[in-house]
């Protein structure tokens, strides 16, 4: 199919659309797949009337009725047994153990070769983050996994301390942790059973019961969609426009509410991730990034940490985080430590995992290659256009360039036949990998093997077009794994319609972009 630029046009601005034109004035918009397990929790919610108590979601304990296999199972989507001390799933080490204590409370006790390893992480992640803290502190991200607690006596966890960090009637936009707070609250609390009801009749299950594992996720699923956009050259036909008015407005709207950074939905608890994109869009239109708070909030030893009480980092994340330091025109004390110090932990966590980095948020490999290349890639360039004086040194480059091959051997090596990658979401992840290959492709580091590059991204591109339509797949993380269907539309449009970044046309569009919004 040839490439129409008028068509590119009308699917990016058919998809910002779709990402507008869902937001509520009040509880704002999610797209992320039910949660059988979300589900369970507020399917039983029960409130007594008249002395009876009944089921206040009925519709949600039917469906996690027909969601269960004639086996008696419902369907995950982990083949593999998992290691404890790497799985990365958001508050496991909290939520697994309730969830077996629960179990046992009923007469079904498990036992299992990494239950005492799981139980030992619990009691590090508690005496890290004392529960009882979060009663008069700002929000914390354990509010998002309160069902944890759900077997906990009032005097050792007392939910109508917490009543007052609900936003929206939420605990941090979870439904499981707003349905585990509702069912033990003394006092019927109406506001959290109205953010109930909004999450099912608006969220993904679209009104039969299901409910994702957070509603909203609106700065999430925007800034994903949008700062992939503008990395990748797409955003061109809205800028100076009215969408990208909307988009930078949510972005200062949501900063204004959490001290200058941005959570995943208006609000919440702010973060890492979701900052890093915020900063990024903003400089991307020609705006002043907001990189130096960025570090202020989450500086840490190695590099910076996703939230507070972190477990783990998350290589994702600070990549992000890099990119946005490195596309932010402002400069500040200590900036140049901090891209350095972000510089040598990707470095090492690259080595350390011989080329195979988990990241916590995505199960596919691809994800963090595409943002560690993405992010290599700008600081090897930048050094060559002597940007980043400070790591202008001969053994610093043959790193990112030893990186940066071992990224394309990957990524070449692994492609299938039919043209896709991966295993868990084909095309997703072949989304990631045709992306991986787009970052490299405009380094001289690689001008004599274009063609080879070319010709793997123009394969990767055909099985997509062939795919055109695709269900979003399960491979991103939460408390479950989950998709969204704008992401996988956003990837898949700048996997099929993006160009290579060549150094000097990039630094022109920003220009553009900033006269623009004079």
């Amino acid at each position: 199919m040839p490439h129409s630029v008028a068509q590119e046009s009308k699917s990016i601005e058919d998809l910002l659309d779709s990402l507008l034109g869902n937001h509520d004035s009040r509880y704002g918009f999610g797209a992320m797949t039910c949660s059988v397990y979300d589900t369970a929790w507020v399917s039983v919610v029960t409130k007594t009337v008249a002395g009876v108590a009944q089921y206040v979601f009925p519709s949600s304990f039917i469906v996690v009725l027909q969601a269960q296999l004639p086996d008696g199972s419902w369907e995950g989507h982990f083949r593999t047994q998992n290691d404890s001390d790497t799985l990365g799933a958001v508050g496991f080490e909290v939520l697994c153990p309730t969830l077996l204590s629960l179990l046992a409370s009923q007469g079904h006790s498990f036992d299992f070769p990494a239950k005492s390893s799981l139980l030992q992480i619990r009691a590090a992640k508690l005496a890290r983050v004392n529960p009882k803290n979060i009663y008069k502190h700002a929000s914390s991200a354990l509010l998002h996994s309160l069902e944890a607690f759900h077997d906990w006596p009032a005097e050792d966890f007392d939910v109508t301390k917490v009543k007052h960090h609900m936003i929206g009637g939420s605990m941090m936009a979870s439904p499981s942790a707003t349905a585990s707070y509702l069912i033990k609250a003394p006092v019927w609390d109406d506001e959290a059973e109205a953010y109930l009801r909004v999450v099912i009749e608006c969220g993904e299950g679209m009104g039969i019961g299901a409910v994702p594992s957070a509603y909203p996720s609106t700065n999430f699923e925007l800034l994903w969609v949008v700062s992939t956009l503008a990395e990748y050259g797409l955003l061109d036909c809205i800028m100076g426009s009215e969408k990208l008015h909307v988009v930078l407005k949510a972005i200062e709207s949501s900063r204004s509410n959490t001290n200058g950074l941005v959570g995943f939905a208006p609000g919440i608890e702010p973060d890492l991730d979701d900052s890093a994109k915020a900063s990024i869009v903003l400089s991307l239109a020609g705006k002043s990034g907001f990189s130096s708070r960025i570090v202020e909030e989450f500086d840490a030893a190695r590099c910076l940490k996703t939230y507070r009480g972190e477990r783990d980092p998350s290589v994702s994340a600070n990549c992000n985080a890099l990119l946005s330091l490195l596309l932010d025109s402002d400069d500040y004390t200590g900036k140049a430590g901090t891209i350095e110090k972000l510089v040598e932990f990707i470095l090492a966590e690259w080595v350390t995992s011989n080329g195979r980095v988990k990241d916590k948020w995505n199960l596919s490999p691809y994800y963090p290659m595409m943002l560690i290349s993405k992010a290599v890639a700008k600081v090897l360039t930048m050094i060559q256009c002597g940007d980043l004086p400070h790591l202008a040194s001969s053994i610093t480059e043959l790193h990112l360039r030893s990186l940066l091959i071992d990224c394309l051997q990957h990524v070449c090596q692994e492609q299938q036949p039919n043209g896709s990658w991966g295993v868990i979401g084909p095309y997703e992840e072949t989304s990631y990998a045709v992306l991986t290959l787009l970052n490299l492709a405009g380094l001289s580091l690689f001008g004599e093997m274009v063609q080879i590059i070319e010709k793997a991204m123009e394969r990767g591109r055909q099985f997509l077009r062939s795919n055109e339509g695709v269900l979003c797949e399960y491979l991103w993380i939460e408390k479950i794994t989950y998709g969204s269907q704008f992401l996988v539309d956003a990837y898949m449009l700048c996997a099929m319609h993006a160009k290579p970044e060549i150094p000097n046309q990039t630094a022109e569009r920003r220009d553009t972009c900033t006269q623009d919004q004079m």
